[in-house]
């Protein structure tokens, strides 16, 4: 599509100048066909998907006859490699945030001199420090010196504003109503109401507050851990009182089991945590591995079978035979005669909700498989019972077909389930981008529905005050709005457009190519602003940016907003018989100089500084040992720190040399690692310069 055409011939830019580049379009407008066609530029190519994903990626790329290798998320897990490649394509890049995951880890070492496309409409999760790591992926930490930020991961912790507009030139973030052509392609969004019914009657949801409240862990040490499957039980409780009770069960296990092995004078190891609690994996607890567990010395037998009083009363208190919050999915579903998607945050609740439906024309897909009334059923086959039209298969006989699919969050990214017309949110995830996620499942190009309904679940008050799930997802929501993300979600209220995103796309517009060889310039009756067209002429390419300077001190304007809205009263102004200010041009090029001073100086954050140290303190001993080799080894190895590289290159260096530089066990990273792209000119092309007479519109 013709929206398409255009990212990619941006993201192609942007490749070749920065090594990488972000797709961040909104959900549904067909990022996977953006990247095939970048792809089509490649000789060989890599994409690394969710292996829920797999199939529709295969599908997609033979499709349009685009040839590429594709790797999963889960077999980077396993540390699997990724071979020698021209581009990396990873899908749901936000996958790949935390820098401390083996994932990460093995996709940053694997890299190499690859191009590296990163595909995701939620670049941030949590923090701005999210867009940090994944775009140290492929670049220096200081390789945005020149259009401003001195450090991406110090931009991020202290000036995300300012991450936000140097990104400009190597990110692809639209919303849906920024490209004029899909305004009749996509389907309307309606919210319901938003509803907290209890998953037990409210006289017993308070009695198991109570003593949930009260419960002590006494087999865990310290205070957080308490804390965390405190919080841990309460949002299995606010999912359903089956999925409560399925955890008691699991606590009561890991109690039981920690009373024999104090008889021994031993404490749980982390494999049987594991194997204990195996099945809440879809609740992400990997918090409780990494608990430190006490030894029988630490707490007493009494504490222990105290705390299994406390997890019995809760059992029989939450066994109840009715559910205020399942009577109300019931009745729902029966004024919806459309296909409907119910998201859940527990396994156990969505196969409660399908026996409660008596499995009638509904299906369950959760990270354990797929469930039909019949029986276990491969994930795919269940996808394409209940939405054969977006995933191009065969119509499923009226005995097979599946109107109502029940699914934690495994099917909330990249699946195409546009046959549905409405979305349950049956649970709150932690992330306000779970919820982006899921709405984009059937709110996407090729939906046939004009428009889509939203149905909202939120904790009754007496939970929401203990999991303040609500006030998180807000919270984070205004971290995604902050660092780039096209639209986010909030609670009750499924779209919110991120403006800042929709002004830099029409910011990129107007730096557009120029139209003389000559700088133009024009002085405008308006206020002390002055914004100026630049270009700045790398090793790689050249790239553009809209600059602009404020007066009287003529500091930059970082907020992207601003600079946008200030651009277009310049730009409404009437023109000025005067001069531009006298200090104006002096301060330009003082911002323009002291970025170019930036760009030549060495990185000076905390891991380059260190690994300098290592190199030099090894360059000490080979010079005392006259090992000219390993001396011309450590040489490179400064020069590759001082120019700047990526994560995956500064790990390498680290594993050198802390495995005796100069072994045969040390493998020297290879010099065809990618450094920041090198200043060699800048254009001031165009410039709009406001003369002073008028005040500043607030």
């Amino acid at each position: 599509m013709p929206h398409q055409h255009e990212a990619a011939r941006r993201i192609a830019g942007s490749l070749d100048i920065f090594g990488g580049a972000l797709l961040s379009d909104a959900v549904g407008l067909g990022k996977t066909y953006t990247s095939l066609a970048v792809a089509t530029r490649y000789k060989s190519v890599v994409a690394v998907v969710p292996a829920v994903l797999r199939l529709q990626w295969e599908n997609a790329a033979a499709a349009v006859g685009v040839d590429l290798q594709i790797k999963t998320h889960e077999g980077l897990s396993r540390d699997q490699n990724i071979d020698a490649t021209d581009l990396v394509i990873v899908d749901e890049a936000h996958r790949f945030r935390n820098t401390e995951t083996i994932r990460y880890n093995r996709l940053a070492r694997d890299i190499r001199s690859a191009r590296v496309l990163l595909v995701t409409a939620t670049s941030v999760i949590n923090t701005p420090k999210d867009l940090a790591s994944l775009l140290r992926l492929f670049m220096s930490d200081r390789a945005l010196s020149l259009l401003g930020v001195d450090g991406l991961e110090s931009a991020a912790r202290d000036r995300p504003g300012n991450l936000l507009r140097a990104t400009l030139p190597l990110t692809v973030a639209r919303t849906q109503r920024s490209i004029v052509s899909l305004r009749t392609s996509l389907p309307a969004i309606t919210d319901g109401r938003v509803a907290n019914d209890p998953p037990v009657p409210p006289a017993l949801l308070n009695a198991i507050l109570q003593i949930t409240d009260t419960l002590e862990f006494p087999c865990f040490e310290g205070g957080e851990p308490g804390s965390l499957l405190r919080q841990h039980l309460l949002y299995r409780l606010a999912s359903s009182h089956g999925a409560f009770i399925v955890s008691l069960r699991r606590h009561e296990t890991y109690l039981l089991r920690a009373l024999v092995a104090a008889k021994k004078g031993q404490h749980l190891t982390r494999r049987e945590a594991r194997a204990i609690f195996s099945e809440d994996r879809d609740m992400q607890l990997d918090f409780l591995f990494d608990m430190h567990a006490r030894t029988a010395a630490q707490f007493s037998t009494a504490e222990v079978r105290t705390e299994l009083q406390r997890i019995t009363q809760l059992m029989l208190l939450a066994e109840y035979p009715d559910s205020p919050k399942t009577n109300r999915v019931v009745s729902i579903l029966r004024s919806h005669p459309g296909k409907t998607i119910i998201f859940c945050a527990a396994v156990d609740t969505a196969r409660n909700l399908a026996r409660h439906m008596g499995w009638t024309r509904c299906a369950v897909a959760t990270g354990q498989g797929a469930l039909i009334a019949s029986g276990r059923i491969a994930l795919d086959a269940v996808l394409d019972l209940f939405s054969p039209h977006s995933r191009r298969t065969q119509p499923p006989t009226s005995a097979t077909e599946i109107d109502t699919l029940i699914a934690t969050d495994l099917v909330s990214e990249g699946l195409d389930l546009q046959d549905a017309s409405a979305i349950i949110n049956f649970d709150l995830p932690w992330t306000a981008a779970r919820l982006e996620q899921r709405v984009g499942r059937i709110a996407r190009l090729g939906s046939t529905h004009q428009g889509i309904v939203v149905h909202w679940f939120v904790p009754p008050e007496a939970l929401e005050r203990r999991l303040c799930l609500a006030s998180r997802i807000s919270r984070k929501a205004r971290h995604q709005a902050v660092s780039g993300s096209p639209t986010f979600s909030g609670v009750g209220r499924t779209r919110s457009f991120n403006k800042a995103l929709e002004l830099r796309e029409q910011l990129a517009a107007l730096g557009g190519e120029p139209q003389t060889a000559k700088p133009l310039y024009s002085v405008v009756r308006g206020p002390d602003l002055a914004v100026f067209a630049v270009t700045w002429l790398l090793d790689t390419g050249a790239t553009r940016e809209i600059l602009m300077l404020q007066g009287p001190s003529y500091r930059v304007v970082e907020d992207v907003e601003l600079l946008f809205e200030r651009t277009l009263e310049l730009m409404d102004a009437e023109v000025s018989t005067g001069s531009p200010p006298p200090t104006l041009m002096p301060a330009l090029w003082r911002v323009l100089r002291e970025r170019v001073y930036s760009s030549c100086r060495s990185p000076d954050d905390s891991r380059t500084i260190q690994l300098t140290r290592l190199a030099l303190k090894s360059a000490a001993r080979a010079g005392r040992d006259r090992n000219n080799n390993l001396l011309a080894k450590l040489d490179k190895i400064v020069d590759l720190l001082s120019a700047g590289v990526q994560v995956g290159v500064e790990r390498k260096i680290n594993d050198y040399l802390q495995r005796s530089p100069g072994s045969d066990a040390a493998e020297l990273p290879s010099p065809d690692a990618r450094t920041t792209p090198t200043f060699l000119n800048v254009n001031v092309e165009a410039a709009l310069i406001g003369d002073g007479t008028q005040p500043l519109r607030l």
